[in-house]
């Protein structure tokens, strides 16, 4: 049977799961621990946009005189230390909780934000204060795609999904928005807002229902689910019967040894990789994320506006904004068919998109300045992002969350995000010092042309279709 479409006839068709089709609703609480919990994505979105208008400002400051290796070091040491903030989030994740996880990066969001603020003109402050921005918004990227993931029911999981893409592309705009109009330190204080208010709206959205269950808390799990699906106790035992069925197969596979927090199998980094269906989900959720910064996505937000610059575009920073806000509404766009065309579909399109204005931006790049036609280049990043946020955006973090088993979830994404923010820092700090340089702008852009095609071709092949399956129907895909 293919792994494409709805391919699961008679899961579909069993009074169980019509049952728990009419339960499993987008409901308003649903959506208000969604839009809560993505306050906290919207925080990392202003640490990635906020070197942008910030570099800036600091370079034209003659009292700090930013050298070039200050600059790099202070735009791109977040995704240094967002490697390090996943292993902090996956550790309070598998101890504490998710809610807890999320809720930890509030302090440290605030810890950056002040030294940015009130940092003056010591570069060293204010480095730093970027290094604690990345640190949270490492923690954010390891745990909330994992909770929405966990708390939606499966013909919304996509939908919910996106939400956390939109609100990362909300943050870097309010970020290229503020950082117009103000300083760079009123931009920092500004950028609290946001943890300030998830630390308030948080405190009465449940733990997930999947965590209490691995920890032994039936009840408070099923307390928890059915406020998450607005019905009785009674309406949802289903639900909560397949999750606890799930929760004992893993149980006996993984010796007893506490399901989805243990991640036992072995003493070794990837020992707990223990079967077929792992090593696929791992190999999977790990490609997608590296992949997706294999695209150039973090260069070209990164250096936006210098790309503006060569480009010959003139108001660069108004550029900036209606490259990220083409971002938003792309995203908001895809979440309309994520559930519907699918997450293969979508990235087929997408790449096919993302590969036609790389290689047109390439092209633009190497004809002679006087035959260049200057809307191109103004169009080029704003198509280039439209596609990718109508895919090759908000699907990766879609299917980490839900195609990782849940016994593996915590160790899994750690590592698959300390891979990707490794080697998006390599990336990013590479492309002044060695891919221009070596390959040009023009050939840079054209060999990111191509590996996003390559990227299409692999997904095509290897990536299962998760498409209004339980997490459960897709642990049963990977298995094939």
């Amino acid at each position: 049977m293919s792994d494409d479409g709805d391919q699961t006839p008679l899961l579909r068709r069993s009074p169980h799961t019509e049952q728990t089709d009419q339960v499993s609703k987008l409901t308003p609480f649903l959506t208000y621990v969604a839009l809560v919990v993505n306050l906290v994505p919207i925080s990392a979105g202003l640490v990635l946009g906020y070197s942008s208008p910030a570099i800036v400002a600091l370079e034209t400051d003659p009292e700090i005189q930013l050298t070039p290796n200050q600059a790099s070091l202070f735009g791109s040491i977040p995704c240094l230390t967002a490697a390090i903030g996943s292993i902090v989030g996956a550790l309070i994740n598998s101890k504490l909780g998710r809610k807890p996880a999320m809720l930890a990066t509030s302090p440290i969001f605030t810890i950056g934000w002040i030294l940015l603020a009130f940092g003056g003109r010591n570069i060293g402050l204010l480095i730093l204060g970027r290094a604690f921005g990345g640190l949270a918004m490492g923690v954010c990227f390891v745990v909330a795609p994992g909770y929405i993931a966990e708390i939606s029911p499966a013909a919304y999981r996509g939908l919910l999904g996106t939400f956390f893409q939109v609100a990362v592309n909300v943050g870097i705009l309010m970020a290229y928005v503020l950082g117009r109009y103000f300083s760079y330190q009123w931009l920092a204080i500004y950028s609290i807002l946001p943890v300030a208010l998830f630390s308030i709206t948080a405190l009465n959205i449940p733990e997930s229902p999947r965590f209490l269950l691995t920890n032994q808390k039936r009840q408070e799990a099923k307390s928890a689910l059915a406020k998450l699906r607005g019905s009785s106790l009674q309406d949802i035992s289903h639900e909560l019967q397949q999750m606890e069925e799930q929760t004992r197969v893993q149980d006996e596979t993984e010796g007893g040894g506490g399901v989805g927090e243990g991640d036992g199998g072995g003493s070794s980094v990837f020992g707990f990789l223990n079967s077929q269906v792992k090593k696929r989900a791992f190999m999977l959720a790990s490609s997608v994320l590296l992949l997706q910064q294999a695209s150039g996505i973090n260069i070209v937000v990164f250096y936006t506006e210098s790309i503006y610059t060569q480009a010959g575009v003139q108001d660069t920073n108004m550029a900036s904004i209606y490259f990220a806000l083409s971002n938003i509404l792309a995203t908001i766009a895809a979440s309309r068919f994520i559930d519907t065309l699918g997450r293969k579909k979508l990235l087929s399109i997408s790449s096919a998109g993302m590969s036609f204005f790389l290689a047109l931006f390439a092209f633009y790049f190497h004809s002679a300045p006087d035959n260049r036609i200057n809307w191109i280049g103004m169009a080029c990043p704003i198509g280039y992002v439209i596609f990718f946020a109508f895919g090759f955006g908000p699907i990766p973090w879609v299917v980490v969350g839900e195609i990782l088993p849940n016994s593996i979830k915590v160790k899994s994404s750690a590592i698959a995000n300390v891979m990707t923010w490794t080697f998006s820092f390599l990336l990013t700090s590479a492309f002044q010092s060695v891919m221009v340089p070596v390959l040009g702008t023009s050939g840079t852009f054209g060999m990111f042309s191509v590996t996003v095609v390559c990227s299409a071709l692999f997904l095509a092949k290897n990536l299962v279709e998760t498409k209004g399956k339980t997490l459960e129907e897709i642990e049963g895909l990977l298995a094939r």
